[in-house]
């Protein structure tokens, strides 16, 4: 019998924190690719972009790297609380609102979704890991 290694809240900032910068090198990589094709804009997270383009990474490719990766955590680990689930996704909010502060565009209330969207995610990948394995989490 395989017995998994315990999920600490140490392990759950770990991952939030490289989850997160995931993410962030995603828009890095994204902006590039951007300014390459559109000639005379400058390699900024302003505004416009963060509401069209930079907001979606975060929202849409955030929450399929949050669901894949909670799914996987429950995999690999024995996780008897889900608040080091919930710390694991406060730390990637964290990282994402400092995102969020460092760069130039002004701060919208609707980047707040892209952070609540992890919460939604965690969910649906708690719930994937019990529909997949019916079994509890030992």
């Amino acid at each position: 019998m395989i017995t998994k290694k315990t999920f600490t809240y140490q392990n759950a900032m770990l991952f939030g924190l490289i989850t997160e910068l995931v993410l962030v090198v995603s828009q890095l990589l994204y902006m590039s690719v951007f300014v390459k094709q559109n000639p005379g804009v400058e390699f900024a997270f302003t505004t416009e972009y963060m509401k069209s383009q930079g907001f979606y990474i975060f929202q849409i490719i955030g929450f399929f790297v949050y669901t894949t990766s909670v799914y996987f955590l429950f995999k690999a680990y024995q996780i008897n609380s889900l608040g080091k689930v919930l710390v694991y996704i406060i730390t990637g909010g964290v990282v994402e609102l400092s995102f969020y502060l460092i760069i130039q565009a002004t701060y919208e209330g609707a980047f707040l979704y892209s952070i609540l969207d992890k919460f939604v995610a965690a969910v649906f990948g708690t719930i994937f890991y019990y529909y997949t394995t019916g079994k509890p989490n030992k």
